[in-house]
């Protein structure tokens, strides 16, 4: 009998290299998330920095200049802040559409490993048939053979 072959075997190469380059994409598309968090979290640092900075200056009753550059940096960190809650929802969202052509991708990938599964056991009992019948055959002739001979 002939070894078995798989005959979408090139489609289900192709659905292989798709499901890798989707893995990729969504790695990098976390890898780009998780900065976008990072530098968030920066920006919170420093705003509670500048924070407990302009407290201590109105403790010590320092001079309304420090006081006003200080509060001028509050408000254009918490500016940054929240373009930095834009950046982190607009990579969301791309994170989102990586993750969801990722299981689109592993989906397809499942569907070929199925078939080639079904084609597999087909073929093996096409093989099991096909080894019974020679073993018959063999039987029947040597049943014949021993039967002509008495």
């Amino acid at each position: 009998m002939k070894k078995f072959k798989f005959r979408y075997q090139n489609i289900s190469d192709l659905r292989d290299r798709q499901e890798k380059k989707a893995l990729s994409e969504f790695a990098q598309a976390q890898k780009a998330y998780r900065a976008e968090l990072e530098k968030k979290a920066t920006l919170l640092e420093n705003l509670n920095k500048a924070i407990q900075e302009r407290e201590n200056l109105s403790k010590l009753k320092s001079e309304i200049n420090q006081y006003q550059i200080i509060q001028k940096f509050i408000d254009g960190q918490k500016v940054r802040i929240l373009q930095q809650d834009q950046a982190i929802f607009r990579t969301g969202k791309i994170l989102e559409k990586k993750y969801e052509l990722f299981l689109n991708s592993r989906k397809n990938k499942k569907i070929m490993d199925k078939l080639h599964e079904r084609e597999l056991e087909k073929h093996k009992e096409l093989e099991k048939k096909h080894e019974a019948k020679e073993l018959d055959f063999i039987y029947t002739t040597k049943s014949k053979k021993m039967w002509v001979n008495q």
